[in-house]
């Protein structure tokens, strides 16, 4: 998930741990429930990111008709520790183009 090169900190594990008790949603198909957004929305993922399958990268783009998706090349799952501040740019710049 995270590049070896990103390593998290102890804090940042102890964190992430915190969504065990969620595990069992996260599976939940939701692919469905995308043709239901209606606002603009940011898809922001990471290259090597083994979470953002391609097939539901193409759903996102498909059904959300103000749809972006945003790649980071240097990125597992966690573009926002990874690149942090390409990540911070790439969200300013979507919310202030699309601040409406």
């Amino acid at each position: 998930w995270l590049k070896p090169e990103s390593a998290s900190s102890q804090e940042q594990w102890q964190r992430g741990n915190s969504h065990w008790p969620l595990q069992a949603a996260l599976y939940e198909p939701v692919l469905g429930l995308l043709p239901r957004v209606r606002r603009p929305a940011l898809l922001a993922r990471g290259a090597d990111d083994l979470v953002a399958a391609p097939g539901m990268i193409r759903a996102f783009a498909e059904s959300v008709p103000a749809g972006a998706v945003r790649t980071f090349g240097a990125s597992g799952h966690f573009a926002y520790l990874e690149e942090p501040e390409a990540y911070c740019a790439a969200v300013t710049e979507f919310v202030l183009a699309n601040a409406a």
